[in-house]
Parts: C-alpha cells; structure tokens; sequence
C-alpha cells in the first residue's frame, strides 16, 4: 500500500518550524515525495505551523522524522539556501 509520512522542518536559528506530508511514490517503493513546497520567507513566517517556514539564507534547519510504526526517529541538519529561491531546498 501507498504510505505517508510527515517530516518536521525546523530552523534552528529562529525556533520556527512546519510539517510538510511526504507520499510514497507507489506500493511499498519506500521512497516518499512531495508536490507541496514547502514555503519559505526571510520577513514571513513568524509563527509556527503557520505555512511558511521564516528562514533566512545561512540559518540552520533540521529535517525530523519519526517512526510512527516503531518509533524510531531521525533528524538530519542543513544549511538552508533560503531565500535565495523562492522554495527551500534542504
């Protein structure tokens, strides 16, 4: 079965943060996409979860992940290329 997954991308130099939701690109593939930028500003975005992660060039993010099934968890540190185009790219 197609499954989904949600990731928590976190800026770790100004605390903001958004969930974006990952589908798996066909049955059991284990490889998991978006159509969905996440949407990023270094003006907007002041609150969390509101949509648009605040993240300026040079600022630090995490990719989170947790396991639903076993728990397990994984987080992954960036440097961000925002705003130098108009999506994040991690």
């Amino acid at each position: 079965a197609v499954e989904t997954i949600t990731l928590i991308v976190r800026n770790e130099t100004t605390g903001d943060f958004e969930s974006i939701t990952l589908t798996e690109t066909g049955p059991d593939t284990g490889i998991f996409t978006t159509l969905t930028p996440l949407l990023s500003s270094p003006s907007a975005g002041l609150g969390t979860e509101d949509g648009t992660l605040h993240a300026r060039a040079g600022d630090s993010l995490t990719v989170h992940y947790v396991d639903p099934l076993y728990g397990d968890s994984a987080a992954t540190p960036r440097r961000s290329l925002c705003p130098a185009r108009p999506k994040c790219s991690i």
